[in-house]
Parts: structure tokens; sequence; C-alpha cells
């Protein structure tokens, strides 16, 4: 009796695991982890979609990706991946009146660094920073370190004078910059507001002067080492910093007008420093236009 005898052959059976991981993504702001979102099972190393900062407020502050254009994977066994997020917050600016505590303006701001210095800080048309207790402008003014509040900046009205035996400073300029890279070897302008039109009255047609002169500039007391401040005038550029003053007005920018009235146009100032010894921020001061006839009799 004979029975057939079936060979089979040894195959190989090859079956393809994945790597998964479990953990947590982590949201994290200056080594705290503001938010935990869990995975579960997933493929090691791929790339994580949608990454995006947390919703909504948490301890007062809103985030961001700290770089948008970072992209995270999950690890390669159980654990956790860390997400760098950045702080913003939002609110209000108000500009309020030292002298009489009202609302001259407010404006919005939106996702900015808290405690980041405002900058540039454009102030109401007509108005400039008010002085503290001391004289001194408050030239620094910051973001919150929480969101939704407002800053206050207490501004004052740009003063033109009373009118003194017919004459009278009826408009006159301010200036400014947002240039944030000055050096000593640069000449910074510094743009007028108004176009620059200071306007004038000499009711009475007397011969009359009109002079220009500029403090220093400070930011917490200290200031900028200016080596010359000089107007753009129709005659040419003209330096009415007062440090280099020897009149004590300024440097006259209108000589024996007689005309009852009259105006005319500086459209910027042209700032150059001695050296570099000074540290960031925005630094501001007072320019003082003087009227003066030469007989007040």
């Amino acid at each position: 009796m004979s029975a057939d005898k079936a060979t089979y052959d040894g195959s190989d059976i090859k079956v393809t695991v994945a790597k998964i991981a479990t953990g947590n993504i982590n949201y994290v702001y200056n080594g705290k982890t503001v938010s935990s979102t869990p995975f579960t099972d997933q493929e090691a190393g791929k790339t994580i979609a949608n990454i995006a900062a947390p919703a909504g407020t948490v301890d007062g502050l809103r985030y961001k990706l700290a770089d948008a254009t970072k992209s995270y994977a999950y690890p390669d066994k159980d654990g956790d991946v860390n997400v760098d997020l950045a702080a913003i917050v939002s609110g209000t600016i108000k500009f309020v009146d030292a002298d009489n505590n009202t609302l001259v303006k407010q404006q919005e701001f939106l996702d900015q660094t808290p405690g980041a210095q405002i900058s540039p800080l454009t102030l109401p048309d007509g108005y400039v920073l008010a002085v503290d207790a001391n004289g001194d402008v408050q030239s620094t003014y910051n973001y919150p370190t929480t969101d939704a509040q407002v800053v206050t900046v207490k501004v004052q009205k740009l003063t033109t004078g009373n009118r003194n035996d017919g004459m009278e400073l009826t408009e006159v300029p301010s200036f400014s910059s947002d240039n944030n890279t000055i050096g000593a070897s640069d000449t910074t302008t510094l743009t007028a507001t108004k176009d620059g039109v200071l306007s004038y009255l000499n009711l009475k047609g007397q011969k009359a002067d009109i002079y220009m002169s500029a403090t220093d500039l400070k930011s917490n007391g200290s200031a900028l080492p200016i080596k010359t401040l000089k107007a753009n005038l129709s005659a040419g550029l003209a330096d009415v910093y007062a440090a280099n003053q020897t009149d004590g007005y300024g440097h006259m920018i209108v000589n024996d007008t007689t005309s009852k009235k009259g105006s005319l146009t500086i459209p910027d100032l042209q700032m150059t420093l001695s050296n570099n010894n000074f540290a960031a921020g925005t630094y501001s001061g007072t320019i003082n236009y003087t009227m003066v006839s030469d007989d007040l009799n």
C-alpha cells in the first residue's frame, strides 16, 4: 500500500509594522506649558498637521506660534512634543489732555509684544507729549503686559502763545522721525506736522522777528548726543539746537517783518549726533518759537 507524499517548500512571511507613539503636544511659553493636546498611536516621525496656537486668553495673554514656518513631527517613541509660543496683546491707546483730563483721541493696537516699547507713538495732530512734575517729557510708553488693556498717554495742546501787542504765532509745526537705525555718522530727517507751516499775526505792522530754538531730546532723563539740529529754511539749513545758540531766543527765522499776517514753511529738521553713546528708545523734546518786536512801546 502506498500513498502520495506532498512536499511544501518554506516561504517567507512578511509583516509591515509601523512605529507609533502616544503622548502630548505641549504649547510652551517662556518654559511654561500654556496648554496640552494629547495624541494616541500616531506614526513616529510623521509631520503634525494643523499646528496652531491655543485660542483665547491664558494667564491674561493671547499667543501665536513663535515660528510660524517651523514644522513639528511625532516622536520616535511615546513622549511629548513641545511647540514654542510667543505672547501677544491687543488693546487701546488713549491720548488724554494733561491740562483738563479729557480724551483727545484713541486708537486700537493688535497683536503686539507685551511690554515692548510703542514705536512709533503717533500723537494727535496739534499735540505734544506732556511734561512730568520735573519738567521732563515722558518719552517712553510700552504695550501692556496683559491683554485687552488701555495705555494712557498724557499730551498737551501745541501752544502758539498769547497775543502780545498785536503779535501772535497762530500755527507752529512739530517734528518727528521713526528712524530706528540712527548712528553718529548719519543725518536723520525729522519730518514736520501740518506740512511745516508756521503762521503769525502782526496786527500793528511793526518790525518783528521770529526765533526758533530746540531743546535736548530725552528718553527717561538721558539726552541724545546732538551735534547739530538744523531747520530746513528757504534760505538754507540753520542750526536751531539751543545748546549751539548764542542768542537767548534761538535762531532768527524771520527778520524785521512788517506784514500784518504771514507764514513760512519748515518741512523738516536735519539732525546729526556726536557719538553713538545712547540707549535705544523714543526721545522727545520741545521746540520754542518766539516772536519779538523791535520796539514794544
